[in-house]
């Protein structure tokens, strides 16, 4: 991708002139210039860069800031392009002997040049763990409509490299750019006002349901060509999953007042709505695929008799002899139904529907559409996203949940000042109460508005467990100091039968 920053810049500058903004454009390259190393190592001239701007008006300083802005952002954009398509390159120079350094095909390559076995790969994978963890980070102000524009951008780039490209297409891609551009110049690049939680909520799933949705399946074909080219075009690794995400965003309420107990409802709810609305559009991909006729090759029983079980389906008469397209559409059904209706379908079964897919098409002499193509980009993302996307991780400090400690063993008539013990008195009245089933809870008890908050916290959390266990990861106390402060969330997770 060299000279990806030299075009943007250049359509930037273009598309700045049409929009009125020479003058803005005049300012900022004058500036840029004062600024500039007359010799290396050096700066230039600062001292007339600040003479300059104190006769500019405002509005100019704001629009110069603007463009500087968009010339980081796009020098950033080239970068990153430039980094694939050096790793592409790499790729493309790699062999079986010699794998592309830092790749998951060194890795295998390795692992059997030290004697490794695909048996001892498959056992140490099964004891591989891998939970990227989002957080709200504050330092990203980017909108999602920047995000995604310049994602547009560097799709056009990318379709500019294509050597296939006549100069008509070439002109026509290069019109698209700067449509993005002028886009990206008329939008506001950070917010009028500051994200709520749920705004925070978004921009997380933003990037589950874009890049890494659609990068997970990628990373076991990977792994699977990386064992065919190194112990053999038959070997086959059956991994385990090894990959799941997991998030913050929505449960970390550790000094952040903003997120509640409902503002946690609402992220799980949110999390699900988005990863049902990714899997109905993955079915239908996936039945438009397997148009794989019973006239051809007939399906399993266990596969017909599941048709059989699964009702009937508003399927068109041309579809009467593709067995796949009509299970597919009985399994879209339930995993729309299961949106409003979690108890009647979960990850688990979708799974085992999909699997059954598979097993199918495998026994009818037809695995390169089982173990490859979107049924197995299906099947990964299910096993891996789950219908939640990521795990929501809780996270409060130990002072509000010893508090709430307090206040539950007051009213339960057990301790009357919880916060006055000493450690090992703590210790030996949490590991009582831990011991037995019974709920500290009255009936009609009220308490503070933090405590409340902290009951209904883990209310939430059982709520959400009970229709899709992995939709909560880990409670995180944070500021642990003495193993009390570990006791107390277990005791107040007791209590919700957690």
């Amino acid at each position: 991708m060299v000279g990806a920053a030299p075009l943007l810049e250049n359509l930037l500058e273009q598309v700045l002139t049409e929009c009125g903004r020479e003058a803005a454009l005049e300012s900022e390259r004058s500036l840029r210039d004062l600024c500039r190393p007359s010799v290396t190592p050096g700066v230039g001239d600062l001292d007339g860069a600040a003479d300059r701007l104190r006769s500019v008006p405002t509005q100019t300083i704001r629009e110069v800031v603007q463009i500087l802005t968009m010339r980081f952002h796009l020098r950033n954009k080239a970068e990153q392009l430039e980094i694939a398509s050096i790793n592409r390159d790499r790729e493309r120079r790699a062999t079986s002997e010699t794998p592309r350094a830092e790749s998951i095909a060194e890795a295998v390559a390795r692992l059997a040049e030290s004697g490794g076995t695909l048996e001892s790969i498959a056992a140490t994978l099964e004891k591989l763990e891998i939970a990227p963890t989002l957080t709200a980070h504050p330092t990203e102000a980017r909108r999602r409509a920047v995000l995604r524009k310049q994602g547009i951008l560097a799709a056009s780039l990318d379709r500019l490299e294509d050597p296939r490209l006549t100069p008509t297409e070439q002109a026509s891609e290069t019109d698209a750019l700067k449509r993005t551009l002028v886009e990206l110049t008329m939008t506001d690049e950070v917010r009028t006002e500051r994200l709520d939680a749920m705004d925070e909520v978004r921009n997380g799933l933003h990037f589950l349901t874009g890049t890494i949705w659609g990068v997970a399946p990628r990373l076991y074909l990977d792994l699977d060509r990386a064992v065919r080219s190194t112990f053999g075009v038959d070997a086959k690794l059956d991994a385990p999953t090894m990959l799941r995400y997991r998030s913050w965003i929505g449960g970390d309420r550790d000094g952040n007042p903003r997120v509640t107990a409902e503002v946690t409802r609402s992220a799980i709810k949110a999390h699900r709505e988005a990863a049902i609305e990714l899997y109905l559009e993955a079915l239908e991909t996936l039945r438009q695929h397997l148009s794989v006729s019973d006239r051809r090759r007939p399906p399993s029983q266990a596969l017909l008799d599941a048709i059989e079980a699964g009702g009937d389906i508003d399927e068109d008469r041309h579809t009467r002899h593709e067995p796949y397209r009509r299970r597919i559409a009985q399994i879209a059904d339930l995993v729309a139904a299961s949106l409003h209706r979690p108890e009647v379908y979960d990850c688990q079964r979708f799974v085992a529907d999909l699997e059954l897919l598979a097993d199918s098409l495998r026994g009818s002499g037809l695995s390169r559409l089982a173990d490859g193509g979107p049924l197995r980009a299906l099947l990964v993302r299910a096993r891996t996203f789950g219908f939640n996307l990521a795990a929501l991780d809780l996270r409060q400090h130990s002072e509000v949940l010893g508090a709430a400690v307090a206040e539950l063993l007051q009213a339960a008539g057990v301790c009357d000042n919880y916060v006055a013990l000493d450690e090992a008195a703590r210790l030996e009245l949490l590991r009582a109460e831990l011991r037995t089933s019974r709920p500290l809870t009255p009936h009609g008890a009220e308490f503070s508005e933090a405590t409340a908050s902290v009951l209904d916290t883990f209310r939430v959390a059982r709520d959400a467990i009970e229709h899709e266990p992995r939709s909560i990861g880990t409670f995180i106390v944070s500021m642990t100091h003495e193993i009390s402060h570990v006791l107390e969330p277990l005791l107040l997770a007791r209590e919700f039968g957690l």
